[in-house]
């Protein structure tokens, strides 16, 4: 049974780990030992080694594969928590190339530390607490020895302020945002329909595979080397994990697991307003907004504020359609942007090209060249 509210964060937590939200498991760690609903216990610290132990429990989605046993995918009778298809998606970014693990020294009272980079060097900002005579004061600064500006602070206050302004920019006008959610409508509706006739696709892949296995069921009974033996059953295992995976997509094709409307809320909450997730948001939400908004780290000079930082597509879009109306962009002349035919003649320059003699080439030729 779904034990609620934990069955939905450990749903969030496959999803957003399968869509990147999460960078990985040292990150997810974090987030769950700030949630309140996540159980905890004097005895039971959270650590990186039970997240991954987490993320690789198959019975999530609904199977169970248990090796020792001879037990291999098989579809359970219990509610599944997430697909099949986001718990490979999962496993896949757990297999893939290591990342760096999230720096401890990223928290609440520095969210920009580490994205920010000194203009003058390139190298990201640092923060700390510097200590005055009645209290303490928060500042960003550079550590680059080398760099014209190291030591030299800067107000958190000042650079995160300022770092509201640029994403308040990024926001489009309104009737740029509906645009934007019709045309996401049109997508969706293409897409469901578009699934609806892979169905047959995806029954011919079904038959395919169950082929496959027979014709390595046969090989292995007629196998007599124990190597053999074990490379067609590591064969077989992912033949069958592939046809379960197949036919849980049969189950749902042309189904999607929510409406337009309650999958694409909090996106384009999102892109209507960045700044709003990073004002009222967390440490998890912040640093996920950066992530959202900009393809990279942004820089900043010191007494002059950020430079022109690039920002992901989504938002590019949406400030290329802003300039159609801008006073920069204008409509292309009904003329074209050819210039007139007497502008031509009058400036064309003649060129006399020598005429073959005439007992060489044809008549036409010599027209031609003449001309």
């Amino acid at each position: 049974m779904r034990d609620e509210p934990v069955a939905s964060l450990i749903q969030e937590i496959f999803e957003g780990y399968a869509a990147g939200r999460f960078a990985g498991p040292a990150e997810i760690m974090r987030y769950l030992e700030a949630h309140p609903v996540w159980p905890r216990s004097r005895r039971d610290t959270m650590t990186v080694e039970r997240v991954l132990e987490l993320l690789e429990r198959v019975h999530y989605a609904g199977y169970l594969n248990y090796p020792k046993w001879n037990i291999h995918m098989l579809a359970a009778k219990h509610e599944p928590i997430v697909s099949l298809v986001t718990f490979n998606a999962v496993q896949d970014r757990l297999k893939g190339n290591a990342k760096l693990p999230a720096r401890k020294d990223i928290n609440v009272d520095f969210p920009l530390r580490g994205f920010v980079e000194c203009d003058d060097c390139g190298q990201p900002l640092t923060a700390c607490w510097t200590k005055g005579r009645n209290a303490r004061y928060p500042y960003y600064l550079c550590q680059t020895k080398d760099c014209c500006s190291y030591g030299k602070s800067i107000k958190r206050d000042a650079l995160e302020d300022e770092f509201k302004e640029v994403l308040a920019a990024l926001s489009p006008s309104r009737e740029l945002y509906e645009l934007a959610t019709e045309m996401f409508r049109d997508l969706w509706n293409a897409r469901v329909a578009s699934a609806q006739g892979n169905r047959a696709h995806l029954v011919a892949e079904v038959t395919r595979l169950e082929k496959q296995i027979e014709q390595l069921v046969d090989r292995i009974v007629n196998a007599d080397s124990d190597a053999l033996i074990g490379a067609y059953e590591n064969r077989l295992r992912s033949l069958e994990a592939a046809k379960v995976e197949a036919k849980e997509k049969i189950e749902n094709c042309g189904r999607p697991l929510a409406d337009f409307d309650t999958t694409y809320r909090t996106a384009m909450e999102f892109l209507e307003n960045p700044s709003k997730m990073w004002v009222f948001g967390d440490l998890v939400d912040k640093r996920a907004a950066l992530k959202l908004t900009f393809e990279g780290r942004i820089r900043y000079k010191r007494n002059e504020g950020y430079r022109t930082a690039k920002a992901v597509i989504s938002f590019r879009i949406f400030n290329g359609l802003g300039l159609e109306d801008s006073e920069e962009s204008e409509m292309v002349p009904r003329r074209g942007l050819e210039p007139p035919r007497r502008f031509q003649r009058r400036h064309l320059k003649t060129v006399r090209l020598p005429i073959p003699p005439s007992g060489h080439g044809s008549e036409q030729d010599r027209v031609s060249a003449a001309g």
